[in-house]
């Protein structure tokens, strides 16, 4: 009796810490998991662009009334959906919401009418950080535009809001009236869907105005998922961007293998993944695998740019003023006739985007899918056997790491120097490796990197009073890890003599 008494005890103490949880979770508003879930398989797969068409080069452009060009909208809207796509990102500028609010949204609404009409949802960006130009332009302004600089990528783009009114909180009400008009006025609008609130806020000054931006568009109760996307900010606005948003996003810019490592980090989170920022050729992107690795992953995604034109997104980001064409484009798919850039490109996105289904019972789709296919390669001066991926992000002091799992992997430095420390991620995911001096086991030769709290740049010393010259120093995967890691990877962020 005394067991069946104390049996029900518990059931109730866990029945309750369960109900506390979710009111807990409803109390600050975030979607649970379950919710997210329920929202994002209710939808096919998600794959759509960033938007911004040919005859403007930024936000201001886009949608104050002189320049509101419906006309192109609907044209380069209905490229973009032939191609397959069936969404598109676009950026909102606060300043023509202060100027003429109700003009704005009236051609939000005209947008969203065009996008859908071509089966095209529509996730808004409103508040951004971006400043480019030379100098880099920090204050939006309305009116007529300058000209793109020659030879430069988003030479025109500027912030919103201003850099100004982030810094001076007497202007929040502003910032907050913004917020909650144009979210209580599309908050359950199906033809949005979702709310990016603040696209890469650039360090821990953000860190207030990113609690204030979700706090503000919570209190409209949007029938959408609020979100904003990790890009590379320092880790502690990172951490924040997740811990606030309903659904998970990010940027990357990489290779195959970046890519797919930044899909790995991100599924830990446990919640639906959507990129909406990838495709730099010159950094690696490739149409024909990489968009078929978000599809195979159940990830959403949103590639930079559709028609080239005056934000000139086939340079570079550190083109400078007066560059030549270049031959490779940076992003950009079609030419302003509509000519796609490269037709193989094309052929691939068609053939990917044929069918928009996932198969939500084949898989679990909160684990990474995809093999790795990484052959051996050489980075920063360490050759990398077979099965290594590299993952971008903040964390890191150099902002990446190279990271395997895989029994056997190994990863070789080579230098010279009378001590080697590497330094290399402790976690609870961390595993356990071999150390080896010019083939031979050091006097201790494992090293658990297993810690109950993350630490990207822990420094361990595995190399003490060598002999002159050059030494090789091997990292060799043992599969193995601490009864209290739940894997075994082992994560290399770099290797420092002295």
């Amino acid at each position: 009796m005394l067991y069946r008494l104390l049996s029900l005890v518990f059931i109730l103490c866990f029945l309750f810490a369960v109900v506390h949880e979710a009111r807990a979770a409803d109390d600050n508003g975030r979607w649970t998991r379950e919710q997210a879930w329920t929202w994002y398989k209710a939808h096919p797969w998600i794959v759509g662009f960033n938007f911004v068409p040919s005859t403007s080069c930024n936000s201001t452009e886009i949608w104050q009334k002189e320049s509101f060009d419906a006309k192109t909208i609907d044209h380069e809207l209905a490229l973009g959906a032939s191609l397959g796509f069936d969404s598109c990102r676009v950026f909102v500028q606060y300043l023509v919401w202060k100027n003429d609010p109700n003009g704005l949204k009236q051609r939000i609404g005209q947008f969203l009418e065009i996008a859908n009409k071509h089966g095209l949802t529509t996730t808004l960006v409103l508040f951004d950080d971006c400043a480019f130009g030379d100098p880099p332009q920090s204050e939006p302004y309305l009116g007529k535009q300058h000209d793109p600089v020659p030879g430069m990528q988003n030479s025109c783009w500027t912030p919103s809001p201003g850099y100004a009114e982030i810094a001076n909180q007497s202007d929040w009400p502003s910032l907050e009236s913004y917020i909650k008009d144009i979210v209580g006025a599309f908050g359950h609008d199906k033809r949005v869907l979702m709310w990016d609130l603040y696209n890469e806020p650039h360090d821990n000054s953000r860190i207030p105005i990113l609690h204030a931006t979700f706090s503000w568009a919570r209190a409209m109760h949007p029938t959408q998922p609020l979100t904003a996307g990790v890009w590379g900010a320092p880790a502690e606005v990172s951490q924040l961007q997740l811990d606030l948003s309903d659904v998970i996003t990010f940027h990357c810019y990489s290779n195959y293998a970046g890519v797919r490592s930044a899909i790995g980090n991100f599924k830990n989170q446990f919640r639906p993944v959507i990129n909406t920022e990838w495709m730099a050729r010159p950094l690696g992107g490739v149409w024909s695998t990489d968009l078929p690795l978000f599809k195979c992953e159940g990830v959403g995604c949103y590639n930079w740019g559709l028609v080239n034109g005056r934000t000139q997104c086939q340079y570079a980001w550190d083109s400078p003023r007066g560059a030549s064409e270049p031959q490779l484009w940076f992003h950009d798919l079609l030419h302003r006739n509509g000519e796609p850039y490269d037709p193989s490109e094309v052929k691939a996105i068609r053939a990917v985007t044929t069918d928009k289904i996932i198969d939500w019972d084949l898989n679990d789709y909160t684990m990474q899918l995809s093999s790795p296919t990484v052959p051996a390669h050489s980075l920063d001066g360490i050759q990398f056997s077979d099965g290594w991926t590299r993952w971008n992000g903040a964390g890191p002091f150099n902002s990446h790491l190279d990271y395997a799992n895989v029994a056997g992997a190994e990863a070789e430095w080579t230098g010279s120097g009378s001590s080697v420390t590497l330094v290399h991620k402790v976690g609870p995911d961390c595993g356990i490796a071999d150390i080896f001096i010019d083939g031979a086991p050091v006097t201790q030769p494992q090293l658990d990197t297993y810690a109950a709290v993350v630490d990207y740049n822990c420094k361990s010393v595995i190399a003490d009073h060598l002999s002159a010259g050059s030494h090789a120093i091997t990292v060799k995967v043992s599969g193995n890890r601490n009864p209290q890691s739940s894997n075994t990877y082992f994560q290399i962020v770099s290797f420092q003599s002295f």
